[in-house]
């Protein structure tokens, strides 16, 4: 199972140099991540239960 884990873990980490190289050659930035809601950022966070519930299914698949 570890090695399993690890493999992934190296391929994850090729893939995402990979991608660094490929924009620093074309001398592009990366995309930006795509949102489900985009007014839930850091700053609203603390607003409230809701702003918090939003903030988190943003980033919580990546």
């Amino acid at each position: 199972d570890h090695l399993l884990v690890l493999m992934l873990l190296v391929f994850e980490a090729t893939v995402y140099r990979h991608q660094i190289h490929h924009y620093r050659q074309l001398q592009r930035s990366p995309p930006p991540i795509p949102v489900i809601f985009p007014q839930a950022t850091r700053d609203t966070l603390d607003k409230g239960l809701l702003h918090c519930i939003k903030y988190l299914l943003n980033y919580s698949f990546y």
